[in-house]
């Protein structure tokens, strides 16, 4: 399969985890930060209260 990262509006694509980790295409289209999202993601950072 092929998969194309698409430019939804100026400044905001919407790829897979492949377009994600492709260094060159990032630095070509000035992708400074990615939001992955999927099914099976598992926490990274630690949740805290937040504090009232």
């Amino acid at each position: 399969l092929l998969f194309v990262t698409s430019q939804i509006v100026k400044g905001l694509y919407l790829g897979n985890i492949h377009d994600s980790e492709d260094r060159e295409s990032l630095l070509r289209n000035g992708v400074t930060h990615i939001l992955s999202v999927h099914s099976s993601a598992r926490p990274v950072l630690e949740l805290k209260p937040f504090p009232r």
